[in-house]
């Protein structure tokens, strides 16, 4: 472990200013308001659990501990690190991981079907393989129960993933932000594959500050918003499919994009000049339900 945590309270209270409390509730015509979170308590156990030793897929390149969730400064602290480990994946194999981070969700706690969440955060660096997101996956299927992915259905709020430096600088994996919708009616077979929209880093530099990442949805239609401006929408009248069949929890985690193609190792490691450490950072969350 190259910094301990009093080095993360400090990197924490060094980054960018959050906001000290929620701000004013604004007024969300047809919804209403089920959770909010400013985490200047502390992580609320009756909503949110935080996995330890758990391996979300057999190619996963972290194993997420409970200790690599944080709450300081009024931010929930996702620490992605070099933290040699052995973990065990949810098939059973046991295996060495170079790499640890944080995994917060609200599995079997808080759920909403046809709603709207709202997350302020600020993104660690894109470096190589760096992949930070925050998203909803149907209950019916957290932390791979039931169904296989993605039979479950994934809304992603927003997702990173450092890699490819493209030439036009967008799409997942170019250091873009991106957020998306993802089912299926096979196994690891994504439908919803082209139901993505990104910003390109020259249009958004999602590391640089805080940002206030949301989606709305129901059964017609998926919006995403950044910093209250739609900028996405998956819409059945414009010939999507968007068969969202159940509540979805909300899922906070950073994670390394095994995915991305090239060799070496991920851009954390000092040894190819990364520091050894990356934050991503939960100023406050806001969910809401659509009114009946």
């Amino acid at each position: 472990m190259f910094l301990n945590f009093r080095m993360i309270v400090l990197l924490v209270g060094l980054s960018s200013l959050a906001l000290a409390d929620l701000p004013p509730l604004p007024e969300r015509p047809g919804f209403s308001l089920l959770y909010e979170d400013d985490f200047n308590n502390g992580l609320n156990p009756a909503i949110w659990t935080a996995r330890n030793n758990y391996v979300h897929t057999r190619w996963d390149l972290v194993c997420f501990v409970s200790e690599d969730i944080k709450v300081e400064n009024g931010n929930m602290v996702v620490v992605t690190r070099i933290n040699p480990v052995t973990c065990t994946d949810a098939e059973g194999t046991t295996r060495s991981y170079r790499y640890t981070s944080g995994w917060a969700d609200t599995n079997g706690k808080l759920a909403v079907r046809n709603g709207l969440v709202e997350i302020r955060a600020k993104l660690p660096e894109p470096l190589f393989r760096m992949w930070p997101s925050s998203f909803l996956l149907s209950q019916e299927n957290n932390l791979d129960q039931g169904k296989c992915w993605p039979l479950s259905t994934e809304i992603d709020l927003y997702e990173v993933a450092g890699g490819f430096g493209g030439d036009e600088n967008t799409g997942l994996g170019s250091n873009a932000m991106c957020a998306s919708y993802h089912w299926g009616d096979q196994c690891f077979v994504d439908l919803g594959a082209k139901n993505t929209g990104c910003l390109s880093s020259e249009q958004l530099c999602p590391h640089c500050d805080y940002h206030t990442y949301s989606s709305a949805w129901d059964d017609e239609k998926i919006e995403f918003f950044i910093d209250g401006r739609l900028y996405f929408t998956i819409d059945k009248k414009s010939g999507a499919t968007i068969p969202v069949p159940d509540p979805m929890v909300v899922i906070i985690q950073s994670a390394l994009a095994w995915w991305i193609p090239g060799t070496g190792q991920p851009g954390l490691d000092t040894d190819v000049g990364g520091p050894g450490i990356q934050l991503h950072l939960i100023d406050w969350i806001r969910v809401w339900q659509r009114s009946a």
